[in-house]
């Protein structure tokens, strides 16, 4: 015990190795609680449910579709290479029931789930022709009819279908494929269906191309596919913006049509958002908004006054995750992040489960499937983000490569950006300052100021200006704490310089080389304080 007394009083290596020791412990702490926490607040980190083969095309987002079966159960359908996966899933993301169906859905470009409430499931798919096929849950048993020839693309709301034959649209009962009936002619460029439960009229959005101009045309059906009105809104349009409508919504008297374009000059996906009187097709809103949006098409969940909901697939840096985005006209735009893992995620489903919101998503990675779901059940939210449910090897991992680029960061911006300027002022007045008492504590200490407003004009840079400093260790990492600590760290610094210089300035120790501890040591806080969190965020993705 003499010995260890001895040694933490006559050496520095002890109380750094004491700094080190609790910072690296912070780190592991937030590594946990960040890797631990919900993608938002009050919504649950994912839950497998399992893992499948992709089809012909593995990012089809409908190869993965979700239906809602009570306020305690959910039916999640699944494209498993030649075969279909039927998995029962609760409230809690427990599989409560997993069935395989011997069906070849491999070669499907569009999939669409219903179920009637004899509990039969009925499976649309598209492959170069349209089929409808019957399955009894019971028995597994299923039967399969061609309802349609050559068709491009097919959308399906309640017991309506509407698909591309050719150029043209038409309009289809599920329950009597038998009767079809044209839409709308074209050349069809894109479009998009909704229909209005409060009076069962269905609206019908599309874009035809004209030469090198669309037409934006918008119709009114009812349930026997008679067209009621017809609108043109813009003809000859070459506004860019217009030429992709992705979805529709109805409420009230207001259809919401939003629209995707990808400049191409800056790889920008353009989101614009048009809302339309349903009596007159009078446009009142047109705005437009920019998001790193995915390939996959955005959905809009709801509309409440000038406000629209929509689930999008948003790229970050580290993966594509699926965000709800709150816009509107004249207010900031609000992202909620629904998911957080570090794979291409692709959403199946948002939707109501019982008091609770409910997601099914997948991931891509490699030729497989990843099936999740996560929603914002209290009890699910906090049986997900306990810290136990990380495992330490990948926090070990992300340490072990971040702490190599982390010390090379701070070399290269730290020590130049920090280091090199007070030092070079330490070694100018060692030559040109006089002799007067206490002179090589001045000195020094006029060096470790210059060095600490340095410090603290580098990371305000790093957060205002850089914009890296976004993962943070918990409590010290906010404003105006992360100054007070590097105030509080280089006092300790200092302190432990002082105290090397008192011990060997009989010997061959200089200040200057006194100094460059001081600076050693706050390398050393600083990387493990700021650079280690940067580096992290920077490659939390590869890990």
């Amino acid at each position: 015990m003499f010995k260890i007394k001895s040694y933490f009083n006559q050496s520095n290596k002890g109380p750094m190795i004491i700094i080190i020791f609790i910072l690296l412990c912070l780190y592991g702490f937030t590594m946990s609680r960040f890797l631990a926490s919900g993608p938002s607040e009050g919504f649950s980190r994912e839950v497998e449910i399992g893992t499948v083969k992709s089809g012909e095309k593995n990012y089809i987002d409908s190869h993965v579709s979700t239906l809602v079966l009570s306020d305690a159960e959910i039916l999640v359908t699944a494209v498993d290479h030649q075969l279909v996966k039927l998995y029962k899933v609760s409230r809690l993301g427990k599989v409560i029931e997993e069935d395989v169906l011997d069906l070849n859905l491999f070669h499907a470009r569009e999939i669409s789930t219903s179920i009637d409430h004899e509990g039969i499931l009925t499976i649309m798919y598209l492959e170069d022709d349209l089929y409808k096929v019957l399955i009894d849950l019971d028995t597994l048993e299923f039967k399969r009819t061609r309802i349609a020839e050559e068709v491009k693309f097919f959308l399906r709301n309640g017991q309506t279908i509407v698909f591309q034959h050719a150029s043209d649209l038409y309009g289809m009962n599920v329950e009597d494929p038998g009767k079809v009936m044209p839409l709308l002619a074209g050349p069809i460029k894109s479009y998009s269906l909704d229909q209005d439960e409060s009076t069962g009229i269905y609206h019908l959005m599309a874009t035809i191309n004209n030469a090198n101009e669309v037409d934006l045309v918008y119709i009114q059906f009812n349930e026997d596919l008679e067209i009621e009105k017809n609108f043109l809104i813009e003809e000859g349009s070459t506004n860019t913006h217009l030429k992709f409508i992705r979805d529709l919504h109805v409420e009230e008297d207001l259809v919401t049509g939003i629209f995707v374009w990808k400049d191409p000059r800056y790889g920008e996906n353009n989101l614009t958002v048009h809302r339309y009187d349903i009596h007159t097709s009078k446009k009142l809103t047109d705005y437009r908004r920019i998001f790193s949006i995915h390939d996959s098409p955005p959905t809009i969940l709801d509309v409440k006054d000038d406000q629209v909901k929509i689930l999008i697939q948003e790229s970050v840096h580290y993966g594509v995750n699926c965000v709800v985005v709150l816009v509107s006209e004249d207010q900031e735009t609000q992202i909620t992040p629904l998911t957080k893992t570090k794979n291409l995620s692709l959403s199946s489903s948002y939707f109501e489960f019982g008091e609770d919101q409910g997601l099914v998503f997948f991931d891509l990675v490699d030729n497989n499937k990843v099936i999740y779901f996560a929603s914002s059940n209290q009890d699910l939210v906090e049986k997900t983000t306990e810290a136990l449910t990380i495992n330490p090897t990948r926090i070990i991992g992300m340490f072990l490569m971040a702490v190599v680029l982390a010390a090379l960061f701070s070399t290269v911006y730290y020590v130049l950006a920090v280091g090199v300027l007070p030092f070079l002022l330490l070694i100018i007045m060692n030559k040109f300052l006089p002799d007067f008492k206490n002179k090589e504590y001045v000195k020094s200490l006029v060096c470790a100021i210059l060095h600490l407003a340095l410090k603290i004009s580098l990371i305000y840079y790093i957060i205002h200006v850089m914009g890296t400093f976004i993962l943070r260790p918990l409590t010290i990492g906010n404003e105006p704490y992360i100054y007070i600590f590097m105030v509080f760290t280089s006092i300790i610094s200092y302190y432990l310089m002082v105290r090397h210089y008192r011990w060997n300035r009989e010997y061959e120790s200089t200040i200057t080389l006194s100094y460059l501890y001081f600076l050693f040591y706050e390398y050393i806080i600083f990387t493990l304080v700021v650079f280690i969190y940067i580096v992290t965020y920077m490659v939390i993705g590869k890990i």
